[in-house]
């Protein structure tokens, strides 16, 4: 039975399978709303105590940041968890940083609840519904390209065997491109023997070490790393993993 529709969300309420399906007609246009409509949904979960919930996120795009991951856990996960959720499914939204966000959501603020990923409402609904824990027939991974759109973007497919690795594994490609594409010219400041300690460095080698295999002075080699921080405006050790990740060779 439907048990509620708001501006942006619906929920149905499966009582014979204790489950709680929640489903984005439209996508919030800002955090205020995304706040209501989950609020919302606290307040029916509450009321009904459902065992399983089911989020279909196919059409969710509102992206997720860190101050929203902690408000969701602390005002929907902690109640929602006390209230008796057992199992919480998601169907993957077609904005794949989105779902990305959700995913951190979860991860980020060590939540209570642990979802399972899926690409279908049918399988999503067979590992609530089923004591099985595994519904997947497990094949080699393959990515395979099927070529560019009218925009320019690449068309490929990915394996699905694990949702949650696989949207990690894109996401965590794309920020390490947008990296390199802002931070490149700085990387062609460097000399090329700046460039050689930073592909060292990456290699976790030591300054001595360094020195030893390039057959300079350790005195040059802490200099040459010096510039070489000034020249990539490196502030902190985060910042400094990056750039030894994107430009190790």
């Amino acid at each position: 039975m439907k048990i509620y529709k708001g501006k942006y969300l619906a929920i149905t309420y499966e009582v014979q399978n204790s489950l709680f399906i929640q489903y984005w007609y439209n996508s919030p246009d800002c955090i205020n709303d995304f706040k209501k409509e989950m609020l919302a949904y606290t307040l029916f979960y509450e009321e009904f105590r459902p065992m399983y919930t089911l989020w279909l996120q196919q059409k969710f795009t509102l992206h997720l940041d860190q101050t929203i991951q902690l408000w969701i856990e602390e005002m929907v996960n902690k109640p929602c968890y006390t209230y008796g959720n057992k199992k919480c499914a998601f169907v993957v939204s077609k904005d794949i940083l989105a779902h990305v966000s959700v995913i951190n959501s979860f991860e980020k603020t060590k939540s209570c609840i642990v979802p399972i990923h899926f690409t279908t409402e049918q399988e999503a609904r067979q590992w609530l519904t089923n004591s099985v824990e595994n519904t997947r027939n497990y094949k080699k991974s393959k990515i395979i390209y099927e070529g560019v759109d009218q925009e320019g973007n690449m068309i490929i497919k990915l394996p699905c065997q694990n949702i949650k690795s696989t949207l990690k594994f894109l996401n965590e490609s794309i920020e390490q491109e947008q990296f390199i594409l802002e931070n490149e010219y700085k990387y062609h400041l460097l000399t090329q023997r700046e460039k050689e300690i930073l592909s060292l460095i990456a290699e976790c080698k030591k300054h001595q070490q360094i020195a030893e295999k390039l057959f300079i002075s350790l005195h040059t080699v802490r200099t040459h790393w010096k510039n070489t921080k000034a020249k990539l405006k490196i502030q902190n050790k985060s910042n400094l993993l990056a750039f030894l990740k994107a430009f190790k060779n």
